[in-house]
């Protein structure tokens, strides 16, 4: 069940840690933003989120409702600047201290206040 005040999320990094981050946030009700260094990482990153949930389906651990719902709650964007909506982001791109400074000046620059 989603925090009050948080209905969507901006995942940064669509690799295993930012996708797992954002499959279980899906999974639990949470509209989820995911990004990476372009849009067709993202929409990769949603594509291997598919594939493991179809897994869960082929081993009759989750249904193909769960499944339809989960999807539906994740957006591939194209960039930061599309990560203003979020309510809540979180970073799980690269470990390379250069490009998490650059990533957390613009997040300061594009997300809400407050």
């Amino acid at each position: 069940m989603p925090v009050a005040g948080i209905a969507t999320l901006g995942v940064i990094g669509a690799g295993q840690m930012g996708g797992g981050i954002a499959r279980i946030a899906a999974e639990r009700g949470y509209r989820v933003l995911l990004t990476d260094i372009n849009l067709e990482a993202a929409e990769a990153g949603k594509a291997k989120i598919e594939h493991s949930l179809a897994r869960g389906v082929a081993k009759g651990k989750v249904t193909q409702g769960h499944v339809d719902d989960t999807l539906s709650r994740l957006v591939p964007v194209d960039g930061l600047p599309d990560l203003a909506e979020a309510d809540f982001v979180i970073e799980a791109a690269s470990e390379n201290v250069d490009l998490k400074l650059s990533i957390f000046a613009q997040l300061d620059a594009i997300c809400q206040k407050g």
